[in-house]
């Protein structure tokens, strides 16, 4: 059904742009293609898509930790800090002995911290932990 409308309004676009002929034909060639080409594909069946799903989620998650270490590590290298810890409670124990931070740097460093910690409580909720990592 999608890949019907997808044709349609292919074709809808089509005729609504002036190209040169063999712009036009180029153009007519892939529309076949894709509308074709989607005909033979088969949708995946429930069960399919959920045993899909853990992977995808656990895919996203750890994306997530590493961009939220990533940040919490540029931000303090911006400020000179190197070789900071990688776990959530021990960045909040770093972080409270570190009197030379700034406010806004101390409340910063402790949403990005929170947010680690929530990213990193959602993948020990599947199941796995990211090695050398604790929850506490």
């Amino acid at each position: 059904m999608a890949l019907g409308l997808l044709c349609i309004l292919a074709r809808l676009l089509r005729s609504g742009f002036s190209t040169t002929g063999k712009e036009n034909l180029t153009q007519r060639r892939n529309e076949e293609r894709l509308c074709v080409s989607g005909l033979n594909r088969r949708m995946p069946t429930l069960e399919v898509e959920d045993e899909r799903l853990l992977p995808r989620e656990r895919e996203i998650i750890l994306h997530d930790i590493g961009r939220l270490r990533n940040q919490v590590e540029s931000i303090l290298f911006t400020q000179g800090y190197r070789g900071v810890p990688k776990t959530a409670a021990a960045l909040k124990a770093w972080a409270a002995e570190r009197g030379e931070l700034t406010p806004q740097l101390r409340e910063r460093l402790g949403r990005e911290i929170d947010r680690l910690a929530v990213a990193l409580w959602r993948y020990a909720d599947q199941g796995v932990v990211p090695e050398g990592t604790t929850l506490k």
